[in-house]
């Protein structure tokens, strides 16, 4: 045992533990800190900065700098400065991260922040905002029925009525989504995520002012998490992927009872999970591939980044009001 080796390892080897491969990942870590010091070497993950070639991120083919279109599968390929801001980007979120859950989660956060600060930091607040606070960060009611406020049956979705809600909905979409977004990719998964908070929307207000007519408010993610609830087990049922469709449908079924036990807006519920479940029979191509490119699919997703952004735009003008 030599003097000069770190003292986990003298002490290790005292005990009788083979250090022999933990001797070797310390002299790797010294040898690359002494590169790194004499050459100013890149840390390992960030060697392809040095590289005069780009990488395709689809099929991973490897392309000359000046190339514009990958020569294999024929993707649009930016330009180095792009494309090498975009792989520093992939380093913090990675292709296969799921994105469009991860963004949706971050603002549903943000917009429950929001309301604390407006009621007051405080138990209550924290677990039953005031009706007033949840109209201003964008609720949806009976008193919004008309054309001046259609951005509030997207809002509703980004807004929670309590710790429980929000932590009950966060920690469903952490379970969900991912699965359906790693399936679909992350432009159709916007686009059914739009779809299902309308109709879950239309639904709450067709129930509460035609079929059981009382006033209402409304507020929660829960109706588009039932619709990639309704939308992953129609899909992957058909693609013969049983077990991800059997674990949707328990989410389902605790949602259902967690709903029942809480007094939920059943209504969006289930408008949430049909329209999912009707959108998954929708044809893209050869199929809900991720890599499948579909101009009908990419104009919708550009439809709903631009809805999301007005209703963000409106939700904060009602704030400030």
């Amino acid at each position: 045992m030599a003097q000069h080796d770190p003292l986990i390892i003298r002490i290790l080897a005292s005990l009788g533990f083979n250090t022999t491969k933990l001797r070797w990942r310390f002299y790797q870590m010294e040898r690359r800190a002494k590169q790194a010091r004499e050459g100013g070497a890149l840390p390992g993950a960030l060697h392809w900065l040095r590289y005069e070639h780009k990488i395709c991120r689809r099929c991973g083919a490897v392309n000359d700098r000046e190339t514009k279109r990958c020569h294999r599968c024929g993707r649009r390929i930016p330009g180095m400065i792009e494309y090498r801001i975009s792989r520093v980007l992939g380093l913090m979120m990675p292709d296969q991260a799921p994105v469009v859950c991860t963004l949706f989660l971050t603002v549903m956060v943000l917009v429950y922040g929001v309301g604390l600060l407006l009621d007051g930091f405080g138990i209550r607040a924290m677990l039953a905002p005031s009706s007033d606070t949840l109209r201003r960060l964008g609720a949806y009611s009976n008193q919004f029925s008309g054309g001046g406020a259609i951005w509030r049956m997207l809002s509703m979705g980004l807004v929670h009525g309590g710790l429980m809600h929000i932590g009950f909905n966060a920690f469903a979409l952490t379970q969900i989504g991912p699965i359906v977004e790693n399936a679909l990719g992350r432009k159709r998964m916007l686009v059914l995520i739009t779809a299902c908070q309308i109709c879950a929307a239309y639904a709450s207000l067709v129930w509460y002012t035609q079929v059981s007519p009382r006033g209402f408010l409304t507020v929660g993610a829960s109706g588009w998490v039932f619709g990639l609830i309704g939308f992953g087990a129609a899909y992957f049922h058909r693609t013969g992927e049983h077990m991800f469709r059997n674990v949707l449908l328990q989410w389902a079924m605790y949602s259902v009872l967690f709903g029942m036990l809480l007094g939920a807006n059943n209504a969006a519920h289930i408008g949430g999970m049909a329209a999912g479940a009707l959108l998954s029979g929708i044809p893209s191509g050869r199929g809900f591939s991720r890599n499948e490119r579909d101009p009908a699919w990419d104009f919708a997703f550009w439809i709903c980044v631009g809805l999301w952004v007005t209703t963000i735009g409106f939700m904060a003008r009602s704030i400030v009001a």
